[in-house]
């Protein structure tokens, strides 16, 4: 029960952060520990229902975040 506070309460605090942040770096940066925070859950809840469908949708959302990531830094650095 307190983990999942903890992971409500980090969401929030990140997501605050990619709306408020001054660069964006910081957006960025606070976006992708997000969607971590987020492929986290994900699998918990997969292992918790034992129900391994979830696993591969965790896998495809990581897989996503990290070519938006560096799709991001590169029309960043420009």
């Amino acid at each position: 029960m307190i983990i999942e506070y903890t992971f409500i309460t980090t969401a929030l605090l990140l997501l605050i952060r990619a709306i408020i942040g001054p660069t964006y770096a910081d957006r960025v940066i606070s976006i992708d520990t997000l969607t971590n925070i987020i492929i986290l859950f994900m699998v918990l809840y997969s292992i918790n229902i034992k129900n391994p469908i979830y696993l591969d949708t965790a896998l495809l959302f990581a897989m996503i975040s990290y070519v938006g990531v560096i799709a991001i830094a590169k029309l960043v650095k420009k």
